[in-house]
């Protein structure tokens, strides 16, 4: 615990001149409603790489400019969003902010950044895939996180699509779940990354 009288105390307000307010923001959001907790420097760490691989995933698909049709890996990451931001949506309607923002940054971080755009990195520099498709899809998951991570969720957003602020935009519930492409996609993931295992241990 903190108390002033032990000279114990963090000031938020130098972490924020330092690194800005989405780390502390981010830090707030994962506690839950009520908890008393102890402030962590690991937590505002975690915050600012996944801050960092925000921006960077944007950087990355801002020069995609492919064409091509979608296939049955872009319908397994959509239905895996519509499922995301279902669960999201969920979380925050039931004030449990923790939950919402570790669903987000899962599918962000693990499912999308892992996952989908190694297996579709060759499309987009063999121009198979629609960038702007892509684009548009992790304009969508950053979404789910714009209301916590204000200020990184509105540069990105501005590079990659442009237009309004998202923070004037319409939550990602246009999203519906193909089943086949769910299981096919969920397999696909799973072979890569027992061959990325195998990979490494060779």
């Amino acid at each position: 615990s903190m108390h002033a009288s032990w000279g114990n105390t963090i000031d938020p307000l130098e972490i924020i001149d330092e690194h800005g307010s989405d780390p502390m923001r981010y830090f707030a959001a994962s506690r839950g409603l009520g908890e008393d907790s102890a402030f962590s420097w690991k937590e505002i760490t975690h915050a600012l790489r996944f801050i960092n691989k925000l921006y960077n995933i944007g950087k990355f698909l801002e020069s995609a400019d492919s064409e091509g049709t979608p296939n049955t890996v872009d319908a397994w990451i959509v239905s895996e969003l519509a499922l995301t931001a279902d669960a999201v949506r969920k979380a925050v309607e039931a004030y449990q902010f923790g939950a919402a923002l570790r669903e987000a940054e899962t599918f962000i971080w693990h499912t999308f950044a892992d996952n989908y755009l190694e297996m579709i990195k060759y499309r987009l520099y063999s121009k198979e895939l629609p960038g702007n498709v892509v684009r548009q899809l992790y304009d969508d998951a950053l979404k789910l996180v714009a209301p916590v991570l204000v200020h990184v969720t509105e540069e990105v957003h501005s590079h990659l699509v442009g237009g309004e602020s998202i923070h004037l935009s319409a939550w990602p519930d246009q999203y519906t779940v193909d089943e086949q492409a769910l299981e096919k996609g969920r397999l696909a993931r799973d072979i890569i990354a027992e061959i990325r295992r195998w990979k490494s241990q060779k």
